[in-house]
């Protein structure tokens, strides 16, 4: 049996506040000096690319620059050369990025549990720590997130090539960790569901892939043999798995940092935790999908990230959006519709991944999920 979300307490105004947390996030990008080391080098490589109009390879002080790959720099570049080689310019990605991560929340949430519900994620997303701070911050992270958002979303709701459309885009700004965070959610969801891992793959998924990836790939790889083999061993299996980088933390490095990075929605986020072994013995009922959801996408990454020998607070960015996500949703849904099955126990009629067909929306046009 499932329930419909609350709609005799609608929370007026909250169209009013997303707008307001949005304008905020981005008010006075250029109000101080871009922060050493990241922001600078960030900022100057873009600067290079826009001056000399390569936007093929990156370049730091002349010299070609293939720590990270190409999109946050072009984009910070094509501004720049509209606005000029300024702290707005090198900026403006991250939070436009932020803004879209915003709206996949929105319209997420508004499908699942209604429009006030919509308003509300979006509104907990931009009030969060983490995403407040990077939001104004010349990185990649906020990108990353937003393509990682939108691959665990898609994948959720079966729209496997703008999952993957967003995972090459991620690809392109942070490299082969945008294909792996949402897999290391997904892959155990649908174990612990009981959804077909094949599930998460096509063949048009594959092809939109390498049709985004590859041909920046190549080109570059071209004009520099040695990119390759330097992306997947030194920036990848070196940074993962040695402390080449300086980087390291003992482990338990995330435990005081996420508490703080999801603050204040850690709170209503975890509100229902205590009936997390309903959820997991009802693992395979239409209720506990969601908390297991959430679930696989906070805690499978954060162990991937205790293990990675490279640390650093903004790595855990993208689970953020689950802690937005899980708050609404144990704010807006009857905890008792579905025996307390923690992580939000109700949620509205919904077919499952694997059943292959439809249910109608509140407007009556059908929809597809997990």
């Amino acid at each position: 049996m499932t329930a419909a979300p609350l709609t005799s307490r609608p929370y007026p105004g909250l169209r009013l506040l997303l707008f307001c947390a949005a304008v905020a996030l981005g008010w006075n990008l250029d109000g101080y000096r871009l922060l050493d080391p990241d922001e600078g080098r960030n900022a100057e490589v873009a600067r290079e690319m826009a001056h000399t109009n390569d936007y093929l390879v990156p370049h730091l002080d002349g010299l070609p620059y293939l720590d990270k790959p190409i999109a946050y720099f072009a984009a910070a570049a094509a501004l720049m050369e509209l606005l000029g080689p300024t702290e707005t310019a090198a900026r403006l990605p991250a939070y436009v990025a932020t803004l879209a991560t915003i709206g996949l929340l929105v319209g997420f949430a508004r499908r699942r549990w209604g429009t006030d519900a919509g308003w509300l994620a979006g509104i907990a997303y931009a009030t969060t720590l983490l995403p407040l701070v990077y939001a104004r911050a010349a990185m990649f992270d906020s990108m990353l997130t937003l393509c990682t958002t939108a691959a665990i979303l898609w994948l959720f709701e079966e729209r496997l090539v703008l999952a993957w459309a967003a995972m090459a885009v991620g690809a392109l700004t942070k490299g082969p960790l945008a294909i792996a965070l949402p897999l290391l959610v997904m892959v155990p969801y649908a174990l612990a569901t009981g959804a077909p891992v094949r599930r998460l793959f096509s063949w048009r998924a594959a092809g939109t892939f390498a049709l985004i990836a590859l041909p920046w790939v190549i080109a570059v790889s071209i004009r520099v043999p040695a990119f390759p083999y330097y992306v997947v061993v030194r920036e990848t299996l070196q940074r993962v798995a040695t402390g080449t980088f300086h980087r390291t933390a003992p482990f338990w490095y995330y435990i005081p940092i996420v508490p703080v990075a999801a603050f204040p929605w850690i709170v209503p986020a975890l509100a229902r935790t205590r009936g997390w072994r309903a959820t997991w013995l009802a693992r395979r009922a239409s209720h506990a999908r969601e908390p297991l959801l959430f679930a696989c996408w906070i805690l499978v990454p954060l162990v991937f990230f205790t293990l990675n020998q490279s640390k650093l607070p903004q790595y855990v960015l993208p689970l953020m959006p689950a802690f937005a996500l899980a708050a609404v949703r144990n704010m807006v849904t009857p905890p008792a519709a579905a025996g307390r099955a923690g992580w939000g126990a109700a949620m509205p009629s919904s077919p499952c991944w694997w059943a292959r067909r439809s249910s109608p929306s509140p407007t009556g046009s059908p929809r597809r999920s997990i």
